[in-house]
């Protein structure tokens, strides 16, 4: 059986995708993110989960930019890769 809770937080993910096509994003920090800290751990944009992507659009993880990443070379903790990818 679906879970009703999952299946709206995928809706809720495509509609966020699909209405901010084309917008300039106004969050500090959301548009030029290449990775998040979750629970003390590096993640980048590719390993993150539906849920993680939501709550990064919303602006409420700490990101790291492109260019704090390219200076203190992080490393994915998910898939082991250098960020950004």
């Amino acid at each position: 059986m679906i879970n009703p809770f999952s299946l709206l937080l995928h809706l809720e993910s495509a509609l966020l995708i699909l209405i901010d096509k084309g917008k300039e994003d106004t969050r500090m920090g959301v548009e030029d993110a290449v990775a998040a800290i979750i629970d003390e751990e590096i993640v980048c944009k590719k390993c993150l989960k539906m849920d993680e992507q939501i709550t990064m659009m919303r602006g409420f993880l700490d990101t790291i930019s492109e260019e704090e990443a390219k200076e203190k070379e992080y490393i994915c903790d998910r898939c082991n890769k250098k960020i950004p990818t």
